[in-house]
């Protein structure tokens, strides 16, 4: 559901490898996070998912996420994270379909 990207990148560790997923979700208007800024956001402690990067309509993409003010319906999110966070996470996020 709204899967744009399906890489998956896998780190080793001291204990093992682990499977990590990179994916783009567009954020959908009822979004609870629309309208509010990704540092105040809690994916990361709620979910285990980092963002990476924020790709607005516009198509400009944002690195620093931190800084960049508030989250849009329309504008895409590039999260990591272990897999089975994100039928979770794109529930949350009211993830537009692809």
């Amino acid at each position: 559901m709204g899967i744009l990207d399906r890489d998956f990148l896998k780190i080793e560790t001291s204990s093992g490898s682990l499977d990590l997923k990179v994916e783009e979700v567009v954020i959908g208007k009822e979004s609870p996070l629309v309208g509010k800024s990704l540092r105040a956001s809690i994916l990361e402690s709620e979910f285990g998912v980092v963002v990476l990067a924020i790709k607005r309509m516009s198509g400009k993409l944002q690195l620093n996420t931190g800084e960049h003010g508030a989250v849009y319906a329309g504008d895409s999110l590039i999260i990591v994270g272990q897999e089975e966070h994100f039928p979770k996470l794109n529930e949350f996020l009211d993830v537009e379909n692809a």
